[in-house]
């Protein structure tokens, strides 16, 4: 096994109920040292990653690129992309309905065109990540302008914690 790999699966816990927005601060650290040192990764880095984390751990993943990508929000910083990215790419790569897939990458959508004027270059980087079939789906669909979190069953709420992304 790839040493990303195990420490991706090493530091996600296996078990536990985690809400969408709780703060879990230790495994966000843990996670952005990974995810932010592996530079560009290839497809088979994110299948392998993928296949190796269990559904709660997938699901953990995807939820700190969400908290990733709020944060960037509220910072205005585009510099969290990479590793959202990174992180939705992993959590996403075996979905298999195109619907879904929007449904789950719409934040990532918004961010990107908010953060830096045009989310198709993250889109670009995102597609080439996930198998053949989703590619250029989701590539065209990233060159859609338009694309808002209520759209896609998202809202950005602000509390005394700071900004959120929550699904509808």
């Amino acid at each position: 096994m790839n040493r990303d790999v195990q420490r991706i699966v090493s530091a996600v816990p296996a078990q536990g109920s985690l809400g969408f927005t709780e703060v879990i601060g230790d495994l966000d650290r843990e996670l952005g040292t990974i995810l932010g040192g592996i530079i560009d990764p290839d497809e088979s880095l994110v299948s392998a990653i993928n296949a190796a984390l269990a559904r709660q751990q997938r699901k953990l993943v995807y939820r700190y690129g969400i908290r990733l990508l709020a944060r960037g929000l509220a910072d205005s910083d585009s510099e969290v992309l990479p590793t959202a990215a990174t992180a939705l790419a992993i959590a996403s790569y075996d979905e298999t309905d195109y619907r879904d897939l929007m449904l789950k990458l719409a934040p990532l959508h918004v961010a990107a065109t908010r953060l830096t004027g045009d989310a198709s270059p993250t889109l670009d980087w995102i597609a080439e990540r996930l198998p053949d079939e989703q590619r250029r789906n989701l590539r065209a669909w990233g060159r859609r302008a338009g694309i808002t979190l209520d759209a896609f069953r998202w809202k950005e709420v602000t509390t005394e914690d700071g900004t959120k992304l929550e699904p509808c």
